[in-house]
């Protein structure tokens, strides 16, 4: 681009653009510079507009010097959340470090599921929040409930409270047992023939159950083991107790 094409282009610009060349001339061709100069002095400025122009540009370097750093601090909480799951999933460890580290990811696990399950229900939520037909009811209580217990028990486990432990432990326990039903069911199901009640009610693998009951059992298995009990200060009895209403409730639920 010549000189020309510069002054052309500069007589579009605003003052404090133009002060932004001038002031930074290692960052522009000299042309771009020369030609910015040029247009500042075609514009016979006064005192009060050239301040009001410089007043602008430094409103608008600190923003993006605070929008900069805004992103640092984020970049630096990511960079931190990486080595905690890297150190969290070092193989590499005592067992007093073990048993924090699967505390640590428990807690992430349920925050993980309460960000896809809210991630889920988005569109729910709206409705119940925008729509005048909407009704808080106790059926739909219940059926926000999950999202409730995984950020209230993933908060609290990673704070190591014993309530963490109870709530965790209870929709491990739910979950699983829930899924021993789900499968139970989805054997004897078959398709209807209806072409609109399939599509809404489809057909699920029993396999689906299975998984999840191995997922979720296994979760239930991990938070009896004495070191994380330990952590809670959760005895034998409450264990059994804490794991036997998560399965009763689903009987409860469902009969």
């Amino acid at each position: 681009m010549n000189k020309n094409n510069f002054t052309e282009l500069y007589q579009t610009l605003t003052t404090d653009r133009l002060l932004d060349i001038v002031d930074n001339p290692s960052d522009y061709q000299s042309l771009a510079v020369e030609a910015a100069r040029h247009e500042l002095d075609n514009r016979q400025l006064t005192a009060e507009q050239l301040e009001t122009a410089k007043t602008i540009q430094a409103d608008r370097q600190k923003a993006k010097a605070d929008k900069q750093q805004q992103m640092k601090v984020i970049e630096d909480k990511i960079k931190s959340f990486g080595s905690l799951i890297a150190d969290i999933l070092n193989p590499i460890q005592n067992e007093a470090s073990t048993t924090d580290k699967h505390i640590k990811l428990i807690s992430l696990f349920l925050v993980g599921l309460f960000l896809y399950q809210l991630y889920r229900e988005v569109g729910m939520l709206q409705f119940m929040f925008t729509d005048s037909s909407a009704e808080w009811d106790f059926s739909m209580v219940l059926y926000f409930l999950p999202l409730f217990v995984l950020s209230t028990s993933g908060t609290l486990m990673w704070l190591r409270k014993k309530h963490g432990w109870t709530l965790a432990t209870l929709f491990f326990s739910y979950t699983a047992a829930g899924a021993v039903l789900l499968f139970l069911s989805a054997l004897n199901r078959q398709l209807t023939g209806n072409t609109a009640l399939d599509t809404i009610f489809p057909v699920v693998s029993p396999m689906i159950y299975v998984g999840t009951f191995l997922l979720f059992g296994g979760m239930t298995w991990v938070m009896t083991k004495q070191n994380i009990r330990e952590v809670y200060n959760i005895d034998k009895r409450t264990m059994l107790i804490t794991i036997g209403l998560g399965a009763v409730t689903v009987l409860l639920i469902t009969m």
